[in-house]
């Protein structure tokens, strides 16, 4: 008979063996390191974007997505161009980029870098 017995072992709870323990500990310190090590990626990554005079901003394209990235004098030109770079969606990014950057938007005779 398969039901026998199975209230009794039904009110105790699950034993623990070694082997369980230590898969389960293994497994949490995989997560663990993989998330310490997605923080100090995220953390020491170049990202041409977060760094003064450099712009990232992406938008809509002929065939998805298209991201435009530029540091310098080449940052300083694009934002100068104000929405002729970009698309109309992407225009309060790009302005927003511009001027984490420290830069002039839509105005090419002042395309430098503001002091």
């Amino acid at each position: 008979m398969v039901m026998m017995d199975q209230s009794k072992r039904l009110a105790q709870p699950l034993a623990w063996t070694r082997a369980g323990k230590l898969a389960v500990a293994a497994t949490c310190a995989c997560f663990l390191l993989a998330a310490v090590g997605m923080g100090l990626f995220a953390l020491l990554s170049d990202d041409p974007g977060t760094r003064q005079g450099c712009i990232k901003v992406s938008g809509a394209s002929y065939v998805g997505s298209a991201t435009i990235q530029a540091c310098g004098h080449d940052a300083a030109v694009i934002c100068g161009a104000g929405s002729a770079s970009v698309g109309a969606a992407a225009t309060a990014d790009m302005r927003q980029a511009c001027r984490q950057a420290g830069l002039t938007y839509g105005s090419p005779r002042t395309a430098t870098p503001e002091s």
